[in-house]
């Protein structure tokens, strides 16, 4: 039992001696070999002026007896950001047992990117206007898009082009943005629509103020799917006025005449009674009045005729957007006449449309906006209206 003491002990001590030796005898020591860049830098693009940034990278040292291990402690050269390079290698040195070794990965160095475009990538949210309305961008997004493919959300822009002084079905409002001397365009449609109970003048224009400056014609009555003006009704009026004279053909004849549109309604009547249509202003009254307006107005630019029952429904319905648009020329000096709506006698008003009985046309009292049949010779009142199509 002593001697396995004594031989272990001698093992131990050669071992020991051996590890101070640094190697057994007959062997290499270890060193350096070679390292790689074993994982690239997460940053391998640049803009000019950028400084190298190694985050993510991973250098691995591989040693004369085949182990590696990952290390730090490197430099790097060769990087520069000063010009424009596609292709550039950076170095990367590391230094162990006094050898050095090299590994190299390649970056390169673009151009700052500049403003390439712009576009108007969420439109505002109102897109319709009505003359005389302020431009409202709430809810636009403008967005930029660079050289390098890159996009961002801009503001700081300028907007031309929009006139809500005018109709249009659409206009082109443009938006402007300008970015380190470089200047980029985009542009969004609006449209610039007409409502019922605008004033309406003979150059085709319209306004919610009284414009001085023109002749104004009537009161917006009816507009277009596109915002423009489709019908307009007159700024006087007229009472005590028949439909069709007693005991004549125009008052024993039942007409076919339209309920919507009533512009075509006096040549039904010319057609089936050319002898008494000839002295309208005997047989007629009601449409003599309106056929004659534009030229005892002086109006004569448009197609005046009695208005059909439903147009009168429309007059009913719109009564005081109409009659506030009365009351702005008034307050300017012109010569109007209100839409009567008190329940009194003036207040029933002839439509162009045949009622179902012979001798009657229908009506409608303003006061409620019923329509009724009743004799032609009846005297009411008469609103001109015009197609301005």
């Amino acid at each position: 039992m002593n001697k396995r003491i004594t031989i272990f002990g001698a093992v131990s001590a050669l071992a020991v001696l051996l590890a101070g030796c640094g190697n057994l005898p007959g062997t290499s020591p270890v060193t350096l070999k070679s390292i790689e860049i074993t994982t690239q830098p997460t940053t391998t693009v640049y803009s000019i002026g950028d400084s190298l940034d190694t985050t993510g990278m991973v250098v691995t040292a591989t040693y004369t007896d085949g182990s590696t291990k990952e290390v730090t402690g490197y430099s790097t050269s060769g990087f520069d950001s000063s010009a424009e390079a596609a292709s550039q290698t950076v170095t990367v040195s590391y230094a162990e047992g006094g050898i050095t070794m090299t590994a190299s990965f390649t970056i390169s160095i673009v151009p700052d990117p500049v403003l390439a475009s712009i576009a108007v990538t969420t439109p505002p949210t109102t897109t319709e206007y009505t003359i005389g309305d302020s431009l409202d961008t709430a809810g636009m997004v403008v967005t930029a898009t660079y050289s390098d493919g890159s996009t961002e959300e801009v503001t700081g822009y300028a907007i031309s082009g929009f006139d809500s002084s005018v109709l249009a079905a659409s206009q082109a409002v443009t938006v402007t943005y300008e970015e380190d001397g470089i200047t980029k365009t985009a542009s969004f449609s609006v449209s610039i629509k007409a409502v019922i109970g605008q004033i309406y003048y003979a150059d085709g224009s319209v306004s919610t103020s009284y414009d001085s400056s023109k002749t104004a014609a009537g009161i917006v009555l009816a507009v277009n799917t596109d915002g423009s003006v489709s019908k307009i009704m007159a700024l006087e009026q007229n009472t005590g006025l028949k439909w069709a004279e007693a005991s004549t053909t125009g008052f024993e004849t039942i007409f076919n005449t339209d309920m919507d549109d009533g512009s075509g309604n006096w040549a039904v009547i010319q057609d089936a009674d050319p002898t008494g249509s000839a002295d309208a202003a005997t047989n007629y009254p009601a449409f003599n009045y309106c056929n004659t307006y534009g030229a005892d107005s002086g109006l004569t630019g448009f197609d005046w005729y009695l208005p059909a029952r439903n147009e009168l429904s429309v007059i009913y319905s719109n009564v005081s957007a109409l009659n506030t648009a009365l009351w702005t020329l008034e307050k300017a000096g012109l010569v109007v006449t209100y839409i009567e709506t008190l329940p009194v006698a003036t207040t029933r008003y002839w439509s162009s449309s045949q009622a179902d009985t012979q001798y009657e046309a229908d009506y409608i009292f303003m006061a409620t906006g019923s329509i009724t049949g009743v004799q032609k010779d009846s005297g009411y009142t008469v609103r001109p209206i015009a197609s301005v199509d």
